[in-house]
Parts: C-alpha cells; sequence; structure tokens
C-alpha cells in the first residue's frame, strides 16, 4: 500500500541497491511520478516519501577520449564486427554532440529541413540547433543513408540510421552491439604493422558527446546554462597568460 511506503524505505532501498547511481535515478523517477500523481489521485498521499532523501555520491565523469582512442573503436567495429552502424552512430553523437537516443532518432527530415544544415533536435530540456554540415558530417550521413538502403520507411519521414525493417536501432540492441564493441577493442585490438594496439580504459557512448562538446571551438553542447555545459568539457583547456 501506498501509505506505507515511508523515506526509511526508500533511503535503505538507496543503501543496499547493487547499482548506487542506476538506483538515485530510480529515486528520482520515483519521486516525479509521486509528485504528478498525488496531484490527480485521492489514493496516492500527499507527503512524497522520496522527499529530502539522501541519495548516493555520484562522482563526475572525467574520461576524456583521445583521438587515437576513437579511432581505434571505430575500426575495431568495422574490422571486427557486423555492427558497422555503430561507427556511423559514433560520428553523428560526436560531430552533431549528441546522446545515443538522439543520433538514433535522427530522421531523413532533420536534413532536408535546410540545405547545408542537419537540424538537431536535443531532449531533457536542452536547446536544439541547427548544425553546418561538414565534409565529414556529409561522410557519416552518406554512410548511414548506405545501411539497408532497401529497407522500407514505415515511420513518416524515415530514420537517418535504421535497421533493416527501416525502422530506429533499438536501444537494447544498440547495448548488446555496443558492449561486444568495446569487448572486442579491449581484449582483442587492432594489429598494425605488426604492433597490435588495444583499449586500455573502457569508454561509455555518453561520453563520445562530452568529447565532441570538449573538441569543439565553442564548447556547444545545447545545455541553457554554463553550468550543466560545464559537465561535458572534459579536456584541459589552453588559455592564454593574463599578460
Amino acid at each position: 500500500p501506498l501509505n506505507k511506503i515511508k523515506r526509511r524505505m526508500i533511503r535503505t532501498y538507496l543503501v543496499d541497491a547493487e547499482h548506487p547511481i542506476g538506483a538515485n535515478r530510480q529515486i528520482q523517477y520515483l519521486k516525479a511520478v509521486w509528485n504528478w500523481a498525488s496531484q490527480l489521485y485521492d489514493k496516492v498521499p500527499d507527503t512524497n516519501p522520496c522527499q529530502g532523501v539522501t541519495f548516493n555520491k555520484e562522482k563526475a565523469r572525467t574520461r576524456y577520449i583521445e583521438d587515437w582512442e576513437y579511432e581505434l573503436v571505430k575500426e575495431v567495429i568495422l574490422r571486427t564486427t557486423r555492427s558497422h552502424y555503430l561507427a556511423v552512430l559514433m560520428e553523428l553523437a560526436y560531430l552533431c554532440r549528441l546522446r545515443c537516443s538522439e543520433a538514433r532518432g535522427l530522421k531523413i527530415t532533420d536534413i532536408e529541413f535546410k540545405e547545408g544544415h542537419i537540424k538537431v533536435i536535443r531532449k531533457k530540456g536542452s536547446m536544439g540547433e541547427l548544425t553546418h554540415i561538414s565534409p565529414r558530417l556529409q561522410t557519416a550521413i552518406d554512410d548511414a543513408r548506405r545501411q539497408y538502403p532497401n529497407a522500407p520507411s514505415p515511420i513518416a519521414g524515415g530514420y537517418l540510421l535504421h535497421n533493416a525493417k527501416g525502422l530506429a536501432i533499438g536501444k537494447n540492441k544498440f547495448d548488446s552491439a555496443w558492449k561486444r564493441a568495446m569487448h572486442s577493442a579491449k581484449t582483442v585490438g587492432l594489429t598494425i604493422e605488426g604492433k597490435t594496439i588495444k583499449l586500455e580504459e573502457h569508454f561509455t557512448f555518453h561520453d563520445i558527446k562530452a568529447k565532441g562538446v570538449s573538441d569543439h571551438t565553442e564548447h556547444e553542447s545545447g545545455h541553457k546554462s554554463d553550468k550543466a555545459k560545464q559537465v561535458y568539457i572534459r579536456r584541459i583547456l589552453e588559455v592564454d597568460a593574463t599578460k
């Protein structure tokens, strides 16, 4: 019963969670749902048990992907896996500074919206933008269109990067393929001119957006506040002396 859920129960859940950060997200979601439901349904208590609960400590990620690491993983994907679309997703996420879901959600109409640009619609309240299509971004777009070129487009506009049925790449499929690619990059790597190069430290796909923001001339991320933008700037900046 909802009236039996107390703050202590929520806190105990957070303390005992196998994945502390994931538990934080779950309780944050529950808190929002409770606030919403309590305004509409009498059976939902007004007192939100998640309110004021101390969350597990989180450490901001500082992982910056070096250029050679980025290129290594791309080559591993292209040479040792059948999931070549991952390399295309990497380029789209890096060049347009996108979350994975945003990159997978790009549509053909986003490119045709304005000549020479790609319309970027961001989630989580971030601002969208029109990104100039550079030669490298155009190559990524062309590569995306070469993936299953004869697939139907059952949804209006059609996805830029899609599966064999013309649908967006599913999260579960992506997660499994990305995990395999990371494992291959770390354990097998690539042999170049007789020397084997492996990825030493894992990175998440979301770290690619952070690399894109860090490498961007204006560090543009679509965030409305400088504080939010700073989360994604992970490269040590070079600046001039005062005089």
